[in-house]
């Protein structure tokens, strides 16, 4: 097979479809990227194929003092490899060097399983929490606080709400006050409007969770079956404990369309109150790993030394820690 680097714009819309068709996960697909980019941010796919394997790479570039590095765009997934390989990676680095990038930040999906760590431009910086539906009763091996919150919503007389443009219009009330009180960074502050295309987006399953008649949490699933992403969500202070009970309403919606596993994500950061949330359904544990690529050292060492920041710092690329 001939090695190759292909950059996919947004623009090319069937490029972009064909080439997320198979072996590719909910948040690398087209519509998730046009929705991304109504928040500021020109996503960009990248198809880099080596002799024995093929990444896929969406991804976006960020201007810094008159240089611009990238960074692979904020999703339940990354940049997947199949079948796991470093190869598509140090072809990448080539073709990031010739393009005169920085550096990248590249997120990988938690499927590309390394089994030692790679070298040591990688980390490993968050987990996958991943629920399997084909345990139809999965809640079941669930923390006894989060099988207690099940009841409690049925004790509510919690009701099941699947009206696409009622809940668009409800999420884009509670996701801004949801985030504020998770304490997430800008990278988590979406418009207006790409909540609306998320929201309203075909490809993807929206559930809320209803009181009283009123709707007091949402989640919304991407489908790329046989694998949905818990893509985003949003509740009400009150409505926070129904989570538990709609993930459970959302389980047989999603195994009738194919999907066998459900990738909750890991925590807006490693270990915060979301990371611990998850892990009370007792799921199954991927590593997510980070590949962190200079493509020229020289320009990085001035950016860094003009942040006043060790460019050997934790924050990648660390004159960013500054912003």
């Amino acid at each position: 097979m001939k090695e190759e680097v292909r950059v996919i714009m947004l623009e090319d819309r069937d490029e972009w479809i064909w080439e997320t068709r198979a072996f590719s996960f909910p948040s690398q697909s087209w519509s998730y990227a046009h929705g991304l980019s109504a928040s500021g941010v020109n996503p960009q796919l990248a198809v880099v194929r080596t002799e024995d394997a093929r990444m896929v790479l969406p991804f976006y570039e960020r201007s810094w003092r008159g240089t611009v590095d990238i960074s692979t765009i904020v999703g339940g997934c990354g940049a997947s490899i199949f079948p796991a390989s470093t190869a598509p990676l140090v072809l990448w680095r080539e073709f990031a060097a010739s393009s005169g990038w920085v550096a990248g930040y590249l997120q990988l999906s938690s499927s590309v399983a390394f089994a030692d760590p790679p070298g040591s431009e990688f980390i490993c910086n968050n987990t996958d929490f991943i629920i399997d539906l084909r345990l139809e009763n999965f809640i079941q091996f669930a923390s006894r606080t989060l099988r207690t919150k099940v009841r409690d919503a049925i004790r509510a007389g919690a009701t099941l709400v699947d009206d696409r443009r009622l809940l668009s219009h409800r999420f884009q009330e509670l996701y801004p006050a949801a985030m504020r009180r998770l304490g997430a960074s800008s990278h988590f502050v979406f418009s207006e409007e790409t909540l609306r295309r998320w929201t309203l987006d075909k490809d993807s399953v929206i559930l809320g969770a209803a009181v009283n008649q009123s709707v007091e949490s949402i989640w919304i699933f991407r489908i790329a079956a046989p694998i949905a992403e818990a893509s985003i969500m949003a509740s009400t202070e009150s409505g926070r404990y129904l989570s538990p009970w709609l993930i459970c309403q959302a389980a047989s919606r999603l195994r009738g369309l194919g999907v066998d596993l459900l990738n909750l994500g890991g925590g807006l950061r490693a270990g915060d109150e979301l990371y611990q949330w998850k892990e009370r359904f007792h799921p199954i544990r991927r590593p997510r790993w980070v590949a962190r690529q200079i493509y020229d050292a020289a320009k990085y060492q001035e950016l860094c030394r003009v942040a006043g920041v060790c460019p050997d710092g934790s924050w990648f690329p660390p004159y960013r820690a500054v912003s």
